[in-house]
């Protein structure tokens, strides 16, 4: 496992060589990895379920159709060269906690604290930053889901539910302010599932992700991109008779969700930060790494 790639591949010093890229499934979700991969020159294997073109690097790949699961029951011999990605893992990750402990509150300390508590709850996580961020940082052994709807944030707070509902096992869903905003009328779907679910709302007042791009420089950006509503999620817990606490820094938060997991709940924990949070603190890290 190489769970700490993304932060990883912004070191400059990093590189890692290799004989052979053998993908197995469908399209990556990290784009670092995939610009590492796009600069190697060696052989790339394709193996999935169907021969639909998947190739978005553009490069010459050998692609095969074969059904995977009687792939992952061959037993290779990796020990002898996976010392190389153990070593860039673990010291990635000891460079991302040494950061935490002095960032201000964002979006990692939140995705680290659940990724260590979570236990055997399901994990939904909602888009934009939320996904992102889960994805560069270590997860539990559990089942994860996720969903882009129509307009990217659309029907998450719903989907986590049916999910819930067909999984029947306790969740906790991580999604952002405006995704919740935009989904308001299926908190009522919480009350009526059978097991404990826990609602995490990254609060940081408008779409915090547009602060990772050129857009942020310009004059207009904090009124058509960022859009701050200037709204907390108290009353709405309240109408859906939903447990509910906001948090403002780490430790608050930490607290909360292990009561709350502790308690088998239905509930909201509304985190609150800075907008700008997230992006400096991946920000650091390159600096930090590059």
């Amino acid at each position: 496992d190489l769970d700490a790639f993304d932060f990883a591949s912004i070191d400059t010093e990093f590189k890692l060589d290799h004989d052979l890229i053998l993908h197995l499934g469908g399209r990556l979700c990290s784009k670092y990895l995939e610009q590492h991969l796009s600069k190697l020159d060696c052989p790339y294997i394709l193996i999935n379920a169907h021969a639909d073109r998947l190739n978005p690097l553009q490069r010459e790949i050998i692609q095969i159709e074969a059904e995977l699961d009687s792939l992952l029951k061959l037993e290779l011999d990796t020990a002898s060269n996976a010392t190389p990605y153990k070593a860039i893992n673990s010291s990635t990750n000891e460079k991302l906690a040494e950061a935490l402990e002095t960032a201000e509150f964002n979006e990692y300390h939140v995705a680290v604290a659940i990724s260590q508590s979570l236990g055997e709850q399901d994990l939904f996580i909602g888009n934009s930053t939320p996904i992102r961020t889960f994805n560069s940082i270590a997860l539990p052994e559990t089942t994860v889901a996720s969903n882009r709807g129509a307009s990217g944030i659309d029907g998450l707070i719903a989907t986590a539910c049916g999910f819930a509902y067909q999984r029947k096992n306790a969740l906790t869903a991580v999604i952002g302010d405006l995704s919740s905003l935009h989904d308001l009328n299926s908190l009522a779907l919480i009350s009526r599932l059978d097991t404990a679910f826990i609602l995490v709302i990254i609060n940081n007042d408008g779409g915090g992700i547009f602060n990772f791009l050129p857009i942020r420089e310009n004059e207009n950006f904090e009124r058509y991109f960022l859009s701050p509503h200037g709204m907390d999620f108290s009353s709405a817990a309240g109408m859906f008779k939903l447990a509910y606490q906001k948090c403002m820094n780490q430790s608050e938060f930490e607290n909360a969700y292990k009561q709350a997991l502790s308690s088998e709940s239905k509930m909201i924990i509304e985190v609150t930060m800075p907008s700008e949070s997230t992006c400096k603190f991946v920000e650091t890290m390159r600096c930090t790494n590059g």
